[in-house]
């Protein structure tokens, strides 16, 4: 008998426990930038980790309760607030309905895209970085984005006029701008490098993992999200947030050794889950897992389940964890090909092999875990490779 499971993406970050040596970094951040970064330094600077293209993440909408009256040559983040008075001619069952935007904003040398809330004819988009002087062309594109089609609403030509606020206007949109100084950009962007700071500093002194914990995912946190808001802000070059990258990318690589060690350690020869004795488990991908898996490119768990008892869907406490990771499964039924049968209960008379497929990663990276139980009383698995 086969019994079939799906996998579904579950990653978490979490505080881990229990010390070990620290990781030595210096106490002292670079000093504030003499000068402004440019966006092509930011790009260039830009982590593999962080996704997209652009130059800079987006600021947070409430960035703008920073922005002040600016004249002549500015420097420092713009902010505008977009408005399309357009309705989606592919709304549901045919009907019109609200646009889902997406804004591309050129302001000299700095152009950035942003993609707003679905269902809203309003979003908001931020460009780091922004130098202007009077007579610089200005140019804001509105999309309607859509599953297979993005329709362009219109563009909003202009040149800065050298005052802030300033507002464009075309037949069916408008884009609002205001400006945050650098002066007040680096009042924002200070305490979240010092949050930073304090994370990664915490983290290398509480760096060993607990693998009773349900979440694994290491140092990704807290810091990382204060590191994009800052980037957010003064760009990816900023040496305060280059140095920090650079500690952080120790860290991360320091706590999945540890991590790895830790579940090399913890691994056993069988485990238990719902009365049921779990073991030889075997890891396969590429074609051999597509021989098993009835999704293209997904991995494939093949082991035995011994005993007597049931599985249950929503199949809770089993999971496969791996050195940066951790995926839940679920029972989706029992069978092959013509013999596939959905069941939300499966019985079990062992020995039986159990087959089961995964959606992420479909090829892990290091030794892959079968994990069962909760948290306080996780056992966990080794699966072998092909």
């Amino acid at each position: 008998m086969l019994l079939w499971f799906i996998g579904c993406d579950l990653l978490w970050d979490s505080e881990p426990a229990a010390p070990p040596p620290p990781l030595a970094t210096a106490d002292r951040l670079p000093s504030v930038p003499e000068e402004q970064g440019l966006p092509s330094a930011s790009a260039k600077a830009r982590p593999p980790w962080y996704p997209g293209t652009a130059y800079a993440p987006q600021a947070e909408e409430s960035v703008r309760l920073s922005a002040v009256p600016a004249t002549g040559e500015v420097e420092g983040l713009v902010t505008c607030g977009i408005e399309a008075d357009y309705q989606d001619p592919r709304g549901l069952f045919g009907q019109f309905s609200a646009p889902d935007l997406t804004t591309e904003l050129t302001l000299g040398d700095a152009s950035v895209k942003a993609h707003g809330p679905d269902d809203s004819r309003a979003m908001r988009v931020s460009a780091a970085l922004v130098r202007l002087a009077p007579g610089d062309p200005i140019q804001v594109t509105i999309f309607d984005r859509d599953v297979f089609k993005t329709d362009q609403v219109e563009v909003l030509n202009g040149s800065y006029e050298g005052s802030f606020p300033f507002e464009l206007k075309g037949s069916t949109s408008s884009a609002s701008c205001e400006i945050v100084p650098r002066e007040k950009v680096e009042a924002l962007v200070g305490p979240l490098i010092d949050e930073a700071h304090a994370g990664i500093q915490l983290w290398q002194v509480s760096l060993k993992p607990d693998l009773q914990l349900r979440q694994l995912a290491g140092p990704e946190g807290r810091p990382r999200d204060a590191l994009v808001e800052s980037a957010a802000l003064v760009g990816w070059q900023d040496e305060r947030i280059q140095h920090l990258l650079n500690e952080h990318d120790k860290l991360v690589s320091a706590y999945k050794e540890a991590l790895t060690g830790e579940l090399a350690a913890a691994a056993q020869d069988s485990i238990q889950f719902e009365g049921l004795t779990l073991s030889e488990g075997q890891l396969l991908c590429g074609r051999d897992g597509q021989a098993y898996s009835t999704i293209g490119g997904a991995c494939a768990v093949v082991l035995t389940v011994d005993g007597q008892g049931q599985l249950n869907w929503p199949l809770e406490g089993l999971s496969l964890v791996w050195s940066y990771g951790v995926e839940g499964l679920e029972i989706s039924g029992l069978g092959q090909g013509e013999d596939y049968v959905s069941s939300p209960t499966i019985p079990v008379a062992g020995p039986t092999t159990a087959v089961f497929t995964t959606l992420f990663p479909t090829d892990p990276e290091g030794p892959t875990y079968l994990r069962s139980g909760s948290p306080g009383s996780y056992q966990y698995l080794l699966l072998t490779e092909s």
